[in-house]
């Protein structure tokens, strides 16, 4: 099986702040699949791109994601089994973004113990979309995206 190796530690003017590193948390991934997609979106514009779609790099799920771009902008993550639901996310410039793989829910028991239907109370993700936060000049956004499972 594939593992995922995440380590996260608080870095100010290039230092790492005392007390802020964490052992990296290692992630058995389901299957080891990976994709990656990389975009452009063009300055001066609110130009969308799509980075995934269900089967996108042989994918139908992720369980884990983030997306990285040097310009700010926003992430819609899109499901469309029965009533589509959409969260956005803020990506900030040069600040790693991780991505659910299922919205609406990350379990199949919610908090009150109810079971969660899948298709009804959370749905997996099918779409990733970034667009730009504003219509500026100051170069295009180079869009990076990276969805394990």
């Amino acid at each position: 099986m594939a593992t995922l190796k995440l380590k996260q530690a608080l870095i100010i003017d290039g230092k790492v702040v005392e007390g802020s590193e964490h052992t990296p948390t290692t992630i058995t991934l389901a299957n080891g699949g990976y994709h990656s997609a990389q975009d452009i979106v063009v300055a001066d514009a609110f130009g969308t791109a799509t980075l995934w779609t269900t089967l996108g790099g042989g994918l139908t799920t992720y369980t884990h994601g983030f997306i990285i771009s040097n310009k700010d902008g926003k992430v819609e993550l899109r499901t469309d089994n029965g009533t589509p639901e959409f969260v956005v996310l803020e990506v900030k410039a040069g600040v790693l973004t991780f991505l659910p793989g299922i919205v609406g829910g990350d379990t199949t028991e919610s908090l009150d113990g109810a079971i969660l239907v899948d298709g009804t109370d959370f749905d997996d993700v099918d779409r990733i979309e970034f667009q730009r936060d504003a219509a500026e000049s100051s170069g295009d956004a180079l869009v990076s995206l990276h969805l394990f499972n």
